[in-house]
């Protein structure tokens, strides 16, 4: 301030010599003013709080790139890679090797950079400023690692990929200077005044993770973001592994061909059966925050009404479930048949699909119930108070159309996605169980994210249905007795909800914390069989071939 005060007041004796006008007795000088903070906040917790994380994940960035480039392209170079790929080790195992090398030193880069910002905070007395007199907890700090233990398996994840195209270290570098030039972006974005972890945030890269970690620091953390958050980067990570697999020691790659990009963009000549993980995996990564968004557009559209904003999101989600998978396995080259599991079931399992469907719904709305009477689930919380105003909402719409949105639909496209594209996908590189349970879990996490926060609720249901629905896609070999199983459990349920204060009249109060009957449970137990048995009955030479 006192080198700016001089330089003003020689700059002003030379104009005023220059005009030839007598100079004042007191020099006028500039002074500098401070900007007043934020009322109710600090100007360290606005700055400081959104700065941390940002530095921790370019750091983290910065750890993973070497070792990246020198476990792929660096191995090419030194020509080494041709010997470790003939190596009676799966391919698969190898990557992965590599991939827990790349994360584990870029963790240690985090983790010495985040030990040394705790101790500079605490030393100086930062922390207090942040933080008060308790300073950060512990607990919060425990969550920044996980944070970015996560990002670094998607970011080295996403490395590898890169790198596998490599012939060069040189090459390697080039390839990865316009990443970190786009990683930057995003991490100056999320120190700008007034953003928040909202609405299409919630899906863009690294972004989401900087604000889901100032929000920590800052301890307004919403549950559901965090959520959405963490379930897209974690099926990034998987994706980009996948990714990386296919390419880790393809021919194109290995030998130094100029075609590796052009050669992995060419839709395959040979057909297969059915898609690839990477291609599965992929797809469902696309599908995610196309989902999320659209679904989020037309709920805000005010102009339609309620019913056609129902039929809108509906088709929307058909076009976007069956849509992708067809586009990815026509890309890959698969058979439609195998590939959707599209044939013609045995007809017995038709009927065995409808009981289960008729039997399944009291044990899906009595384990929602339960959630709800251990407290995860709120009756005060304001995601519930959100489904409240969407049934009452729906029953001022004919039950066709309610129907049509919350039952026929979501049969037909997820069944389609999950249980026809997605798991026969799984099917092919995993036992049958490992594919039915993950093709169920990611059906669960899908029916776990609302779109006004988190529904804990629905993912258990939704799971133990998805692996009911996946044990009879693969007994049968056809998606067709899950659709009718999906429909007529949907249809239930959601029928359930329509005549809701119908049944409150009759003595049974749906929408409260009241119970299943326990003959309802007992008579949809005997039904619930019935259909398990003759599945297993019209089933029964498939798998008698199949163990043959």
């Amino acid at each position: 301030e006192r080198r700016l005060a001089f330089a003003n007041a020689r700059l002003l004796q030379e104009r005023l010599r220059i005009l030839n006008v007598t100079q004042r007795p007191e020099p006028v000088t500039t002074k500098f003013k401070l900007l007043e903070p934020v009322p109710g906040m600090s100007s360290g917790m606005l700055s400081l709080t959104s700065l941390i994380p940002v530095v921790l994940i370019l750091m983290t960035i910065t750890g993973g790139v070497y070792p990246a480039i020198d476990l792929t392209a660096g191995e090419r170079e030194r020509g080494t890679m041709e010997m470790l790929i003939s190596s009676p080790v799966p391919r698969m195992e190898l990557l992965f090797a590599k991939f827990v090398a790349v994360v584990l030193i870029a963790m240690m880069t985090a983790l010495v950079n985040m030990i040394s910002m705790v101790v500079t905070l605490m030393a100086s007395g930062l922390g207090r400023i942040l933080w008060g007199e308790g300073q950060v907890s512990w607990l919060t700090l425990g969550q920044i690692l996980l944070l970015l233990v996560l990002f670094a398996c998607f970011f080295s994840a996403v490395l590898l990929s890169l790198t596998s195209f490599a012939r060069s270290f040189k090459e390697a570098q080039a390839y990865l200077i316009p990443l970190m030039m786009i990683s930057l972006a995003p991490g100056m974005m999320s120190l700008l005044p007034g953003i928040k972890l909202e609405g299409w945030l919630l899906i863009v890269p690294l972004l989401n993770i900087s604000l889901l970690g100032r929000d920590l620091l800052q301890g307004s953390v919403d549950p559901g973001a965090a959520v959405v958050v963490v379930s897209f980067t974690l099926l990034s990570s998987f994706a980009a592994i996948s990714l990386a697999a296919r390419l880790f020691g393809g021919e194109a790659v290995l030998y130094g061909s100029s075609a590796g990009w052009g050669e992995f963009l060419t839709r395959p000549q040979r057909q297969r059966t059915a898609a690839t993980m990477s291609a599965a995996l992929l797809t469902l990564t696309c599908l995610f925050p196309l989902q999320f968004i659209s679904v989020n557009l037309l709920a805000q559209m005010g102009a339609l009404s309620f019913g056609a904003r129902l039929l809108a999101m509906g088709i929307c989600s058909l076009i976007l479930f069956m849509g992708t998978a067809i586009l990815a396995n026509w890309w890959g080259n698969v058979r439609f048949q195998t590939g959707f599991r599209w044939s013609q079931p045995a007809w017995l399992s038709l009927p065995a699909a409808m009981l289960l469907g008729l039997s399944l719904w009291p044990f899906a709305l009595e384990l929602t119930l339960w959630l709800r009477s251990l407290g995860m689930v709120s009756l005060k919380s304001e995601n519930f108070q959100a489904i409240q105003e969407l049934l009452a909402q729906a029953q001022a719409v004919p039950l066709p159309v309610v129907l049509i949105s919350f039952a026929v639909i979501p049969a037909l496209s997820e069944e389609f996605f999950f249980r026809g594209f997605l798991q026969s996908a799984l099917l092919e590189r995993s036992p049958p169980w490992k594919g039915i349970l993950l093709s169920s879990v990611l059906f669960g996490a899908f029916h776990l994210i609302a779109k006004d926060g988190l529904a804990i609720e629905r993912f258990p249901p939704s799971t133990l249905l998805g692996i009911v629905l996946g044990w009879i896609c693969w007994r049968t070999g056809s998606i067709f007795p899950g659709m009718l199983l999906h429909m007529i459990h949907n249809g239930l349920l959601t029928s359930l909800a329509y005549h809701s204060k119908t049944l409150e009249q009759w003595g049974w109060g749906v929408s409260a914390e009241e119970h299943v009957p326990l003959k309802w449970l007992g008579t949809a137990a005997v039904v619930a069989a019935t259909g398990f048995s003759l599945m297993l009955f019209a089933t029964r030479r498939k798998a008698h071939s199949e163990s043959a």
